[in-house]
């Protein structure tokens, strides 16, 4: 029976199955979270101030976060829609596909999130990881 209210879902099922207060699952979110339209999506995604949530640069280093709003988790859970990026801009790769150069600056670290505050606080922890010279995967432990 329909009363008009939200169903909301225990936090198992939320985690088993990836769906948010909505009740939804599906591919594209929005970034609180919320389910979106694959029309919705790329609008959103053409925005460059709805996709870039912070870009630092820390020497020859480009540590950039944005919304994918395309969940990249293989996984059940929530979403992975935030991801970081570092880029070693000292370095250009350049190929050739299907006949077109394409140059690019290769990554060096990467991680994914599911909130924008997750995203957030991981932005600043890479900037204070790349700042003390870490590379990928060291924790800083002797």
């Amino acid at each position: 029976m329909d009363n008009g209210e939200e169903t909301v879902h225990s936090g198992e099922e939320e985690r088993g199955r990836g769906e948010r207060r909505s009740g939804w699952v599906g591919l594209y979110f929005d970034q609180a979270g919320e389910p979106m339209t694959l029309m919705e999506w790329v609008m959103k995604f053409e925005d460059d101030e709805y996709q870039r949530i912070a870009e630092t640069w820390v020497g020859k280093y480009r540590v950039s976060t944005v919304w994918l709003g395309l969940n990249h988790s293989s996984l059940p859970g929530l979403p992975l829609i935030f991801e970081t990026m570092v880029f070693d801009e000292s370095v250009e790769v350049v190929t050739i596909i299907g006949g077109e150069t394409r140059s690019y600056h290769p990554d060096v670290d990467q991680e994914r999130y599911s909130t924008r505050a997750q995203a957030e606080r991981g932005h600043a922890e890479m900037v204070k990881r790349i700042q003390e010279g870490k590379k990928y995967g060291e924790s800083g432990e002797s």
